[in-house]
């Protein structure tokens, strides 16, 4: 696995099929990169987990379902939830790794400032 650690800012470029795990407001930057996959008709094979600490946190859900369909996923971290994936605290291995089908592509993480 490619495992791809950015902070907001870094300059990056979507050009093989991938698999994101982002957070919060840290979507925002690879919405035009997912749209522009969708619109090239090239978007198939790639996965994105959408963490947010409630339901309310979730952007963008309408557009990233049009284009995604079941490979966009909603976890939600801080309150139980029956709409959506509830993981007390955080995304752990061992959920990426039932997510992760193969293990050779790239996978994106995106934070909001290092760790």
């Amino acid at each position: 696995m490619n495992l791809l650690w950015m902070t907001l800012g870094a300059p990056y470029s979507i050009k093989a099929l991938a698999f994101f795990w982002l957070g919060g407001a840290g979507v925002t930057p690879f919405a035009a990169d997912l749209r522009d996959l969708y619109e090239r008709d090239e978007i198939d094979g790639n996965k994105l987990i959408f963490s947010n600490k409630t339901e309310k946190d979730i952007i963008l859900e309408d557009e990233f379902r049009q284009m995604l369909g079941d490979s966009f996923i909603n976890v939600i971290t801080d309150e139980p939830t029956e709409k959506y994936t509830y993981l007390d605290g955080f995304i752990d291995k061992a959920y990426l790794e039932k997510q992760i089908n193969d293990f050779d592509q790239t996978v994106l993480h995106l934070r909001s400032h290092a760790i």
